[in-house]
């Protein structure tokens, strides 16, 4: 069913040279915003027309207000934001947003290049340090809440993963397609695209063989202490990046918020 409806979406929106927005309003319960909103309902999928800059800026507000993640992916060519988050909880150690992955690569595969954003907001930042990083949890005593705030500037492994995962299929069923990958945090907006050759390099294995290079690829390395210097120091300086980390699969770059 899932590829059947891939196929469709292709068809409709490629063959009439339209807005996905067409197709997908017959196909999802859709409602149209005037900006970025947090909606953890379940079924009920929003989306606004504006562009990336203005898009970032309603991410910035967010991460301060909403209390759990959420997604989206942005369509450049039609400037649009369409909401793939399907309803976000907490747990112990860290908060999590189930993905529309149907929709998610619907937009991937009907669009030349999207990118998929979601947010780490600071209200569930603090929930969890609070819960994980108090004096009776931490046998050392308070983690600094600056460093930990800065290491929740970086992508997850289960982040990387699933960027890893998507840009394999899409690439498998609809080449050229470009997906692009960011979470907007508190500090800033931080890219984690996989690099095409890793993609290339791993959509070729099948089975355990892709699964061990899949897991392999996530288990980055930090120097904390260099990251943590480098955020702070671009997060003063609108417009500003740098690049964080880098490997034969992933660059990492952080990017401060516009002025």
């Amino acid at each position: 069913m899932k590829k059947s409806l891939l196929a469709l979406a292709a068809i409709t929106v490629l063959g009439q040279s339209c807005s996905p927005r067409h197709f997908l309003k017959e196909v999802y319960n859709t409602t149209p915003s005037n900006h970025l909103v947090f909606n953890n309902q379940k079924g009920l999928v929003t989306y606004i027309k504006e562009s990336e800059e203005e898009g970032v800026r309603d991410l910035q507000r967010l991460v301060k207000e909403v209390p759990l993640e959420e997604a989206w992916v942005y369509v450049p060519e039609d400037k649009e934001w369409w909401e793939v988050g399907r309803y976000s909880w907490e747990e112990e150690s860290s908060t999590q947003a189930s993905l529309n992955m149907a929709l998610l690569e619907i937009l991937a595969g009907t669009s030349r290049e999207t990118v998929q954003y979601h947010i780490h907001p600071e209200k569930a930042l603090q929930s969890l340090y609070a819960k994980n990083h108090g004096e009776d949890n931490d046998p050392n005593g308070l983690m600094p809440w600056d460093f930990f705030l800065t290491y929740a500037s970086l992508p997850s492994s289960l982040d990387l993963y699933a960027a890893l995962l998507l840009s394999c299929d899409v690439k498998e069923q609809f080449p050229g397609r470009m997906v692009h990958f960011k979470v907007a945090s508190p500090l800033g907006i931080t890219e984690y695209t996989p690099r095409p050759e890793a993609v290339d390099k791993i959509s070729v294995e099948e089975g355990l063989d892709r699964q061990f290079l899949l897991r392999t690829a996530v288990v980055l390395t930090y120097n904390m202490i260099d990251v943590q210097a480098k955020i702070k120091n671009i997060a003063l300086n609108p417009n500003s990046s740098a690049v964080l980390y880098s490997d034969d699969n992933f660059e990492i770059k952080f990017m401060a918020y516009p002025k």
